[in-house]
């Protein structure tokens, strides 16, 4: 059997919570930052949450700080017949 060095079609998607850090320095000056906190908290888990719940083999989805990322792969077998 022969190697293929052929490429598969990917898709990769990037989301960042814009304003995070400035969400969190004014929850930091406020008279009560956890209850900003567990409201930006609770926004950024159900999106994850959702994202998540897509299902789906070979997507794949991570979450890191104020980013989520996805990634749609194709499986092949990396050798030609």
């Amino acid at each position: 059997m022969k190697e293929s060095n052929q490429f598969t079609e990917n898709t990769v998607a990037f989301i960042d919570v814009l304003g995070f850090k400035s969400l969190i320095d004014m929850a930091v000056e406020a008279e009560a930052p956890s209850i900003i906190i567990k409201h930006i908290n609770k926004a950024v888990s159900e999106t994850f949450s959702l994202i998540k719940s897509i299902k789906h083999d070979s997507i794949s989805v991570k979450m890191f700080s104020d980013n989520i990322s996805m990634g749609k792969f194709s499986v092949r077998s990396g050798h030609d017949t």
